[in-house]
């Protein structure tokens, strides 16, 4: 129990609270309540049950001291319709027995103090004391609750607070939205999340015979933003941009906000069959759009570049959105691999597609800015490749067989996987055919030895480009082949992380 210093730290914790004294002992009543009164801003006294009820329907007070031994219903009986009343109040008993089962009923009821008589004025006070010092935290936690509260109501953003996977408070904005009256609740205006979303090809919700609801769905992915499309109360179709925040693992406790993004017109976007062509997926209000509502819902953005097939992502904030120039703060690693790729692909889960710039206006180091211009949408992406796809070193040979014919003029390797090989000739064979069976031996001069590999191999694609032609080669290799080009992927990985870490370090000097 906290210890007050002198009588001024004691009256200063009471002086703005109210107590009321039940004792039916006017001796001692006469004795304690002079030193109540200078303390309390407002005390009042009663010797009998009904007269302290009486009392505390009237003035509500802070605290209440209450002898158990009173005529028609004890302090006990008393303290517990009080109880009902109002829960916060601070109740102390007084009792000139020691007894084990008063002393139980009090832990039940969570009576606040209990003092035996006679006790000491100073036991009396030292206990008031503390119980003014835990009254004050309640009262300024109430008052910050309902701040809290006052602030949920007022969001433009329709809010649920989820106990148990169930609806159990929501916002002003919310029953507007959804026309729930106030002697309405929640669950009977619906009873999960599954009956509020709207089917779309692209957005969450629950489809026929799935076994998991959305709130299961969303719970699995917590970090991840989701669209979802809602009907209001006069049935017209709202776009809203869905969050999940868990405010308390043990009792399984959830705020859900749905940020309505409608206005900005991107429902149609989210049809993948409206995006018929490259107008569509380069429209600059559209784009503007899908970034002011990334931005609008705090959502992650992530950043790639490519260093010779090396995947560089890093994650990024985009801190200002205007048409044509959008400017985002990530990590100096990205920022230098922009720099080397002279463009970007920025995907985010809210998009329909991810989008891509070579407008690079600037790169602010100090800032760990990257600034883009003129941006179009992918219909396919290289951050969705499922294999990786590296550049070879400068000094490998490459040469293929084909129909018993050595051909090794004019030829390198554009890139190469573990699994396919896409090779650039500048004359290709006449005969040469897409699904034609041909030999590829691949020198490569990573490491101090040459790494010789030589594969079966099938021609998937003959690509005309620019006066010369792609050749995409699928490999169909022995397992020991198998092993050596997967050995050479791992080690040109290694070599081309060497390097770009070696290039971040020339960058930082030029800049």
């Amino acid at each position: 129990m906290p210890n007050y210093k002198d009588l001024n730290e004691l009256k200063r914790a009471l002086c703005n609270l109210s107590l009321l004294y039940i004792e039916e002992n006017d001796n001692l009543q006469n004795k304690i309540a002079p030193f109540l009164e200078k303390n309390f801003s407002d005390v009042y006294l009663a010797s009998d049950s009904d007269t302290g009820m009486e009392l505390f329907n009237k003035y509500h007070p802070s605290f209440v001291i209450t002898c158990i031994d009173l005529p028609k219903i004890n302090g006990l009986q008393l303290a517990r319709m009080m109880r009902v009343i109002n829960p916060r109040t601070k109740i102390i008993i007084t009792s000139l027995q020691d007894e084990k089962s008063y002393l139980l009923e009090s832990i039940n009821l969570h009576i606040d103090g209990y003092l035996i008589k006679p006790f000491k004025l100073s036991s009396l006070l030292e206990l008031l004391y503390s119980l003014a010092i835990q009254h004050a935290k309640e009262h300024d936690q109430d008052e910050l609750n309902r701040y809290i509260y006052k602030i949920f109501n007022k969001q433009q953003s329709l809010i649920m607070l989820i106990r148990d996977d169930q609806v159990v408070l929501a916002n002003e904005t919310l029953f507007g939205f959804m026309d729930i009256k106030p002697s309405q609740s929640l669950q009977e205006k619906f009873k999960t999340l599954d009956e509020l979303f709207l089917p779309h090809p692209t957005f969450l919700y629950r489809q026929k015979n799935e076994e998991i609801g959305c709130l299961e769905k969303i719970k699995q992915n917590m970090d991840q933003l989701y669209n979802v499309k809602l009907l209001d109360q006069e049935k017209k179709e709202h776009h809203f941009i869905l969050r999940l925040t868990q405010i308390n693992e043990k009792e399984s406790l959830y705020i859900l906000s749905l940020t309505d993004i409608t206005e900005l017109n991107l429902l149609g976007l989210y049809d993948k069959k409206n995006l018929d062509n490259e107008e569509d997926l380069s429209n600059e209000q559209t784009i503007l759009h899908l970034f002011n509502a990334a931005k609008e819902a705090s959502a992650t953005i992530r950043m790639y570049n490519f260093y010779k097939g090396l995947m560089i992502s890093n994650d990024a904030i985009i801190t200002e959105a205007v048409l044509n120039d959008y400017v985002f703060k990530t990590s100096i690693n990205q920022q230098k691999a922009v720099k080397f790729e002279q463009k970007v692909v920025i995907h985010c889960e809210l998009f329909p597609y991810d989008i891509e710039s070579a407008d690079i206006k600037s790169i602010n180091f100090t800032r760990q800015t990257v600034e883009i211009g003129k941006c179009n949408m992918l219909k396919s992406t290289p951050t969705e490749r499922k294999s990786l796809v590296l550049e070879p070193d400068e000094k490998h040979n490459v040469s293929f067989v084909f129909n018993e014919y050595i051909y090794d003029h004019g030829m390198r390797i554009k890139d190469i996987s573990k699994e396919a090989v896409r090779i650039y000739v500048e004359q290709l064979p006449l005969e040469l055919q897409e699904g034609d069976e041909i030999y590829i031996s691949m020198s490569f001069h990573d490491g101090p030895q040459t790494n010789t590999i030589r594969v079966k191999s099938y021609v998937l694609k003959i690509i005309p480009y620019d006066k010369i032609f792609y050749i995409v080669a699928r490999f169909a290799p022995t397992p020991p082949v198998q092993k050596s080009i997967v050995d050479y992927m791992i080690s040109r990985q290694m070599t081309l992380v060497r390097e770009f870490k070696s290039l971040q370090i020339q960058i930082k000097e030029e800049n």
